[in-house]
């Protein structure tokens, strides 16, 4: 499976890796910056969990299930997600940095 970004395309081996690679990409260029964590998983900012923070926990103190570290430590993804969510919540992450949803894609 390959994960198409803007600058080219990256091969991915399980689903989590959609969403580990988008959200380091978006850190890379800038787009995605430490200064506008937390962001939560579901639309509003009252969701009880972050799927990234710059401590791997929830609003309520609980621990990411499955964090992923980036930026040395800086930021946590949380990346115990289904395959939807998956999808769902790295559309999300472009549309927060103000670039295309449509601009990344899957390819079997």
């Amino acid at each position: 499976m390959s994960l198409w970004l803007p600058t080219g395309e990256v091969t991915i081996k399980f689903w989590r890796d959609v969403i580990i690679q988008a959200a380091s990409w978006l850190l890379q260029q800038s787009d995605l910056r430490i200064e506008m964590l937390p962001i939560h998983m579901g639309k509003s900012d009252s969701s009880t969990r972050y799927l990234m923070n710059v401590q791997p926990t929830h609003p309520n103190g609980s621990d990411f299930h499955s964090p992923k570290e980036l930026l040395d430590g800086r930021a946590y993804l949380e990346a115990n997600l289904a395959p939807r969510e998956i999808v769902q919540l790295t559309r999300k992450l472009f549309s927060l940095c103000d670039r295309d949803p449509e601009a990344v894609g899957l390819k079997f």
